[in-house]
């Protein structure tokens, strides 16, 4: 039997999918790449050598939520706040550094590799370039903060305060690995920690790595603080 290609898919408006053509589950793809403001921003995938960050970005992952396209068969919590718990449960469960896949995600990308059919040996690497296995990163934490997609129209939005943000840095090629601060709508960043109630805040600070080529390419890989900030507007509301 030959091999089955993999194919765009659509869960939510605010992350890219695929899935194995003539399948119906559909899975995250391993690299998200925001196009806004004349920059390529990636907010979750492999990182350079020369970052000096770990080899593979988790941020999307671990601070971007929705609640848009979950699985409606579960009967677990699908509010925002359940969501975050939920993700902050996972990353306070990482073991051994975060170095190795889950048994879960193991098994869903032997689920993909056997979707793909055909030579053993050819379907393994479209699967991996597709799927992430280390889904959390690898710092064990027992607080989270997370950047409510839902809160914005769509991701033009919220990508054009990170682009924004970026580009009033001018020294990328000579200063390659920065902090900057991100203003975002009001309440759109909500921080939870166990044991105690959800703080919510309108801005984060974030690490970005520069990384030249055609295009370039601007990584946002870590989550700093979350703050309110404070006489001043985000681009699409208050």
């Amino acid at each position: 039997m030959p091999a089955k290609s993999i194919v765009v898919a659509t869960k939510n408006n605010f992350f890219t999918y695929f899935q194995v053509d003539g399948q119906t589950v559909a899975y995250r793809e391993r690299t998200q790449i925001w196009n806004s403001g004349g920059i390529s921003i990636q907010v979750q995938g492999d990182l350079p050598p020369a970052a000096n960050a770990g080899t593979y970005n988790s941020f999307g992952k671990k601070h971007l939520l929705t609640t848009a396209g979950g699985d409606a068969t579960k009967t677990n919590d699908r509010s925002a706040q359940g969501k975050a718990m939920r993700m902050l449960t996972k990353r306070m469960k990482v073991a051994d550094g975060g170095i190795n896949p889950t048994g879960k995600r193991e098994q869903k990308l032997k689920g993909i590799k056997d979707g793909i059919g055909g030579d053993t040996k050819k379907r393994h690497p479209t699967a991996v370039g597709h799927f992430e296995l280390k889904a959390y990163g690898d710092q064990k934490t027992n607080k989270n903060t997370v950047i409510l997609l839902d809160t914005f129209a769509n991701l033009d939005e919220v990508a054009a305060c990170f682009a924004e943000a970026i580009n009033d840095i001018k020294d990328w090629a000579t200063n390659p690995s920065q902090d900057v601060d991100v203003l975002l709508n009001k309440d759109s960043v909500m921080t939870v920690e166990t044991g105690k109630p959800p703080v919510y805040a309108n801005a984060v600070e974030v690490s970005v790595y520069f990384q030249p080529g055609a295009p370039d390419i601007y990584h946002v890989y870590h989550l700093g603080d979350a703050y309110e900030s404070m006489g001043l507007m985000s681009l699409f509301g208050s």
